[in-house]
């Protein structure tokens, strides 16, 4: 059950992509936090650490986490490159590297649990 709020952020991402852009540019206030780069940046932070700790709160592990918000990174910044009907260049870079910066954050306040060795 919990696997869905992963599924479900991750269909968010892909839809903040998609619908809030054209949004974003109707509303001036929100037109402005757009071009922000801190906000933007903040933004990937959060939409990638949440979505790793999603994934780790789901039960996966440290690996698989990751592995799952970096893909899902990569396959937005796909669609965003697609849509904008360019090619993937040093913003996607950049976006790719905030995104790592997110996950690997969560991935180090959450490590995997440690294994007791009940042998001895």
């Amino acid at each position: 059950m919990r696997a869905r709020w992963v599924v479900l952020w991750s269909i968010g991402i892909f839809c903040g992509a998609v619908l809030l852009r054209p949004v974003l540019r109707m509303v001036p206030l929100l037109r402005m936090l757009e071009r922000s780069e801190l906000v933007h940046v903040a933004a990937h932070l959060f939409l990638y650490g949440g979505l790793t700790a999603l994934a780790r709160w789901s039960g996966m592990s440290t690996a698989r986490a990751g592995a799952l918000a970096l893909a899902v990174g990569v396959a937005q910044e796909g669609l965003q490159i697609a849509m904008a009907r360019r090619g993937f260049g040093s913003p996607e870079v950049f976006d790719l590297f905030v995104d790592a910066i997110g996950i690997g954050a969560v991935l180090l306040l959450w490590p995997a649990p440690k294994t007791t060795d009940v042998t001895a």
